[in-house]
């Protein structure tokens, strides 16, 4: 995106200066700087391991097309309902890892970052995850939105006891399959309002992507609490028209996630802290006769 509007401020500028001779000045505000969150906690429904990283990091101007900076800090830390005390350890520029909390599901877990003097907090619940009863191929024709092809389909049962919120990530060789689509904010993000405590049979988290033989297919299904429901079915929809949007980068829209600052609160901070269960499967793509 910030390549678009550097072509159409570029035009706008050249155009200026072909119709005069007096020279023109934009004067292009930078917005405030703000803290980004981007990880959290992360609970293996398989192996029952967890594993514990944040990524800090500052926002830029709107047209710096540098990543924004890592933010090296020397308090990072993570409380539970307890107040049990976590202190992550940066490992490298920005990256912050602990391995001392083990994750246990219905808890609720506060992030703590002390930056310019001033604290910011984020708060997420782990839920927990139904199991992938199975992962495999199906054959799918042509439609007016996606090409045939054969496509990832995930077996599970939903539980009927609780609401749940389901976020769904689909790789390809262990590359992450991603594009800018509508179809994103209710294929990636669903809750089961209309299929709580059924059997979910053959559901294609991600149809515009197809498999050729020998690829491996993997699919990560995520718990998510009902505010990190609302914040990732924002965070697609407004991904959409963004050729150039990413996962793990902040979103051309400025979204307003979970990072509070409790001493300036206009001073909020980006990205997201989850906590997390998640249910991995995978299987290896072969010829369909």
């Amino acid at each position: 995106m910030k390549n678009l509007f550097n072509n159409i401020w570029t035009g706008i500028v050249l155009g200026l200066f072909c119709s005069c001779t007096e020279e023109i000045t934009l004067d292009i505000p930078v917005g405030k700087e703000r803290l980004v969150v981007d990880g959290g906690i992360e609970l293996d429904a398989a192996t029952n391991e967890t594993r514990v990283e944040i990524k800090l990091s500052t926002t830029t101007a709107y047209f710096d097309e540098a990543a924004n900076p890592a933010l090296s800090i020397d308090r990072v830390i993570i409380l539970d309902e307890s107040d049990q005390e976590y202190l992550l350890t940066e490992t490298s520029s920005g990256v912050y890892l602990s391995t001392d909390l083990i994750a246990q599901i219905e808890e609720r877990y506060r992030l703590v970052v002390e930056w310019n003097g001033e604290r910011y907090e984020a708060e997420s619940t782990l839920l927990a995850v139904p199991e992938l009863q199975s992962i495999h191929q199906i054959s799918q024709e042509a439609t007016f939105f996606d090409d045939a092809g054969i496509k990832l389909a995930i077996d599970f049962q939903d539980p009927s006891e609780v609401q749940n919120f389901y976020h769904f990530e689909q790789y390809r060789n262990d590359t992450l399959l991603l594009t800018p689509s509508g179809g994103n904010q209710f294929q990636l993000v669903v809750k089961d309002e209309f299929f709580n405590g059924e059997f979910i049979e053959s559901y294609v988290p991600g149809d515009e992507f197809s498999f050729l033989p020998d690829d491996i297919g993997r699919i990560k299904m995520r718990s998510l609490d009902e505010k990190a429901f609302k914040f990732y079915k924002l965070f697609y929809e407004k991904s959409v028209d963004e050729p150039s949007f990413i996962v793990g980068e902040t979103p051309p829209v400025a979204i307003k996630g979970n990072v509070i600052n409790r001493d300036e609160p206009e001073n909020y901070g980006l990205g997201y802290f989850l906590a997390t269960q998640v249910s991995t499967g995978s299987t290896k793509i072969t010829t369909i006769e």
